[in-house]
């Protein structure tokens, strides 16, 4: 159940942006402005689909939503992260979501909840930064979660 403390609306940050241009470099219309709010879940709702978790240590950040882990048994897994998107590499504030993953998570040990595999053979997972502080009792930082929370997604 999505929590009202939960819901972001993003209408504040989209004051002052300009309007999209009518169309696109491929030719393609641009998705109808909404005044719809943004919702962002606690914790992802399980669907009923075979899910598993694994730990892995963060090797390479490819851009703001792929980044690929090493794990325990020495396999690399390039990961998308789940029901979420950002910039390109060379688009507008792709960099910023990067250099943050690159902060945050590079060359640190997270655990991942994976849900699927998209079709270029990543596997869709939400990614979880566990408390450095065993003494503190905090649930594990969600990396999906704060990207959106920082307007990077």
């Amino acid at each position: 159940m999505i929590k009202p403390s939960s819901i972001v609306v993003l209408m504040l940050a989209l004051e002052g942006c300009s309007d999209p241009p009518a169309e696109t470099s491929r030719g393609l219309s641009p998705a109808p402005r909404t005044n719809e709010p943004v919702l962002i879940p606690d914790e992802p709702e399980s669907s009923g689909e075979d899910i598993s978790e694994v730990t892995g240590k963060v090797i390479k950040i490819v851009d703001g939503d792929t980044i690929d882990i090493l794990t325990a048994d020495h396999k690399t897994l390039r990961l998308r992260l789940n029901g979420i998107d950002t910039p390109e590499n060379g688009q507008p504030f792709g960099k910023n979501a990067k250099q943050y993953l690159s902060q945050t998570i590079g060359g640190k040990l997270v655990r991942i909840v994976k849900h699927d595999v998209d079709r270029y053979d990543r596997t869709i997972a939400d990614i979880y930064l566990p408390v450095s502080d065993p003494r503190v009792n905090l649930p594990d930082e969600f990396i999906n979660r704060e990207l959106v929370k920082r307007g990077l997604a």
